[in-house]
C-alpha cells in the first residue's frame, strides 16, 4: 500500500509542478505557494480539528514548528534559484533530494535499507538525474551559473524537510502536519503580502485563472498528504525516492502539452527510473 501511495504522490507532485511553473509565470511563485497555503489550511481543518488540541504538547509542538520552519525556508530558496537561475541547472541539483531525505532519516531515526533496495534507490536518483538534464554542457561550470548555489541550499533544506514532515507525519497524523506546515507558511505570506498592499486582490482572485489554480493547489496538497502517509508504512528513503519520480512525469507532461523534445539520455534516465521503481516495489512484498 506504501508504495501505491508514493506513486499518487509523484502523479500529483508531477502535475502540481506542472500547472505551478505555468501560475508562477504568470502571478509569481509566492503567489502560487500562497494559494497552497490558502487551500491546505481550510481544506484540512475536518482532518485536523479533533488533533489540535494534541499538538500543544513541547515535543511535538516543537517538531512541527521546526518542519513549518524548514519547509518555508526550502521553498523560498527554491522559487529563487528557479527565479534566478536556468531550469536546466536547477532540477538536476534539486533531483539529490533523495539521498539527503534518506541520510536524514538514517542519522536521526537509524533507518536501514538493505543492499538491493539502496542500489535500486541510486539508479532512481541516476534516471531522476538524466531526466533534468537537458544539455549536459550547462553542468561543465555549475557553480558559475546563476541560481545553482541556491539550488544547492534548497536541495539540503528540502530533503530534510522530507524528512521531518514524514517523521512528524508519524508522531501526530499526516493531515496534522501538513495543516500546520500549510499555516505556518501562510501565516508569513499574508503578513508579506499585507505590507505590500496585494491581500485584497489575492483573495478576490484578480486576473487568476481560476480552474489552474484550483488544480496546482489540489494537486501539490494532495501530493504532500500521499507522501506523509506512505512514509508510515514503508521506509522513508524509500518513499521519498518513488515519490521523487514525478520529475519523470513532469517531463511526459511537458512533452504532450509544452510539446518540448526528449534526448535520447531522458528517455534513458525515465526507463532507468521507471524499472527501479517496479523492482523497488517487488522489494517490498
Amino acid at each position: 500500500m506504501g508504495i501505491i501511495l508514493a506513486i499518487l504522490a509523484a502523479v500529483t507532485w508531477a502535475i502540481g509542478d506542472f500547472s505551478i511553473e505555468r501560475i508562477s509565470r504568470r502571478i509569481g511563485s509566492l503567489k502560487a505557494l500562497f494559494y497552497i497555503s490558502l487551500l491546505a489550511s481550510i481544506g484540512y481543518l475536518p482532518f485536523v480539528w479533533r488533533d489540535i488540541p494534541t499538538i500543544g504538547g513541547k515535543n511535538i509542538l516543537a517538531l512541527l514548528l521546526l518542519s513549518g520552519a524548514v519547509f518555508l525556508f526550502a521553498s523560498i530558496f527554491d522559487f529563487l534559484a528557479l527565479k534566478t537561475g536556468k531550469i536546466s541547472v536547477v532540477e538536476p541539483i534539486c533531483a539529490f533530494e533523495v539521498p539527503i531525505t534518506a541520510l536524514a532519516a538514517y542519522l536521526f531515526i537509524g533507518e536501514r535499507i538493505n543492499a538491493h533496495q539502496s542500489l535500486l534507490i541510486a539508479l532512481m536518483v541516476l534516471g531522476i538525474f538524466l531526466v533534468s538534464v537537458t544539455h549536459f554542457s550547462h553542468l561543465k561550470r555549475i557553480h558559475a551559473e546563476k541560481g545553482a548555489w541556491l539550488a544547492l541550499v534548497a536541495t539540503v533544506a528540502m530533503g530534510l524537510a522530507n524528512y521531518l514532515f514524514a517523521e512528524a507525519g508519524r508522531v501526530t497524523t499526516p493531515f496534522v502536519i501538513n495543516w500546520f506546515a500549510a499555516v505556518f507558511i501562510l501565516f508569513f505570506l499574508v503578513a508579506y503580502f499585507l505590507y505590500k498592499g496585494e491581500l485584497h486582490s489575492m483573495i478576490t482572485l484578480e486576473d487568476a485563472n481560476k480552474p489552474f489554480l484550483a488544480v496546482m493547489a489540489v494537486a501539490d496538497n494532495l501530493s504532500w498528504v500521499f507522501y506523509t502517509f506512505a512514509a508510515l508504512t514503508i521506509p522513508i528513503s524509500i518513499a521519498i525516492g518513488v515519490s521523487e519520480s514525478y520529475i519523470v512525469l513532469a517531463s511526459l507532461l511537458g512533452f504532450f502539452f509544452n510539446k518540448e523534445r526528449l534526448r535520447g539520455h531522458q528517455i534513458f534516465g525515465m526507463v532507468l527510473c521507471i524499472t527501479a521503481v517496479i523492482f523497488l516495489s517487488l522489494s517490498l512484498k
